[in-house]
C-alpha cells in the first residue's frame, strides 16, 4: 500500500480515471472512459470534482458501473478496488449545454451517494482547473506537440490493478487553431473504441537552475478529451466515427487510420459555469 505522496508523476495521473461499462436498453454492452476533474478551488466553493466523458458513451445506458480503488487507513489499497453500479445511469449525467459538442458531467456527490452503500472509501486524483490552458499558454504551443492520452481503448486495462492504459502520439492540426471551425484538434495516434471520454495530455519538462543543481519541472496540461476517430469503410470510404466500445456483431468492414478527434479542454469551463455561474 501507498501514501498520496510516494506516487510517481504518471502514477499519480493513473488514478485520474476510471473504466466505465454500461449494460444498454439494446442488451448490449459498452465501454468508455471518464476523467474527474475539480471545476472549482477551494475558497468559498464547494470542493468536489466532477467526472466527465462523452455523451453517446452513456447514451441509452439503463444501467452502468464505475470501478475505484479502495483507500484503506489513507493507504492506497493496491490491487483492491470496488465496482459502483448505477440503475437508469444515463439518467445520472448532465449533457453539454451545447447539443453540438460530445461531453457530459457527473456531479460527483451521486458517485459518494451511491458508494456510502458500501461502505468502503476510495482514491483517485482528480485534474484541476489550472491545467486547463488559457489562451495565452496555447500561444506557446507549436503547430505539432507530443501528447498523451489516458483510457480504456477496447475497453483494455489492468483489472487486477485496476489501471487504465496509457498512449502516446502528437497533434496532428495545430492547437492554436479550431480544426474545421469547431473548437476541436485532431491527434496521431491509435484510438479505438473505449477509449472515448479519455482525457488528452500535453506534459512538458524543463530544468531550472537552482542552487546546487537543476531541477526537473514538469508542466502538466488537460488539452482536450477524445470522443471520436476516422476509419476507412472497406468501400474505400472515410468516415468520422463516435468510438465507445460495444460488444455487437460486425457486419462491415472498417479500419482505423489512427487519427482521433478531439475537443479542446476550455469546451469543459461551460460546465463550470452551469455549476457556479460566471
Amino acid at each position: 500500500m501507498k501514501q498520496m505522496q510516494d506516487l510517481s508523476f504518471y502514477e499519480a495521473l493513473s488514478f485520474g480515471t476510471t473504466r466505465i461499462v454500461c449494460r444498454l436498453k439494446s442488451g448490449g454492452i459498452s465501454t468508455g472512459t471518464g476523467f474527474f476533474i475539480y471545476l472549482n478551488k477551494p475558497e468559498g466553493e464547494d470542493f468536489k470534482p466532477i467526472l466527465i466523458t462523452n455523451k453517446h458513451v452513456i447514451k441509452d445506458a439503463e444501467e452502468g458501473t464505475l470501478t475505484l480503488t479502495i483507500l484503506k487507513d489513507g493507504k492506497i489499497a493496491g490491487t483492491e478496488k470496488v465496482e459502483i453500479p448505477f440503475s437508469n445511469f444515463e439518467s445520472f449525467w448532465i449533457p453539454h449545454p451545447d447539443e453540438t459538442v460530445d461531453l457530459c458531467m457527473l456531479n460527483f456527490k451521486t458517485v459518494e451517494m451511491v458508494m456510502t452503500r458500501t461502505g468502503k472509501q476510495f482514491f483517485y486524483l482528480p485534474l484541476v482547473l489550472e491545467m486547463i490552458p488559457n489562451a495565452k499558454t496555447v500561444s506557446h504551443f507549436d503547430t505539432m506537440e507530443e501528447v498523451t492520452m489516458i483510457g480504456y481503448p477496447n475497453g483494455i486495462w489492468d483489472s487486477y490493478n485496476n489501471k487504465p492504459i496509457f498512449r502516446k502520439g502528437v497533434t496532428a492540426t495545430d492547437l492554436r487553431l479550431d480544426y474545421e471551425g469547431r473548437p476541436e484538434f485532431l491527434i496521431d495516434m491509435a484510438v479505438f473504441g473505449g477509449s472515448s471520454g479519455s482525457p488528452i495530455l500535453y506534459a512538458n519538462s524543463t530544468l531550472q537552475p537552482q542552487m546546487g543543481g537543476v531541477a526537473n519541472l514538469r508542466q502538466l496540461y488537460l488539452v482536450g478529451i477524445l470522443y471520436a476517430g476516422f476509419q476507412h469503410r472497406a468501400n474505400g470510404e472515410i468516415k468520422v466515427v463516435e468510438i465507445p466500445q460495444t460488444q455487437r456483431t460486425i457486419i462491415e468492414t472498417s479500419v482505423p487510420n489512427n487519427l482521433g478527434i478531439a475537443i479542446k479542454a476550455e469546451k469543459l469551463l461551460d460546465f463550470r459555469k452551469m455549476l457556479y455561474g460566471e
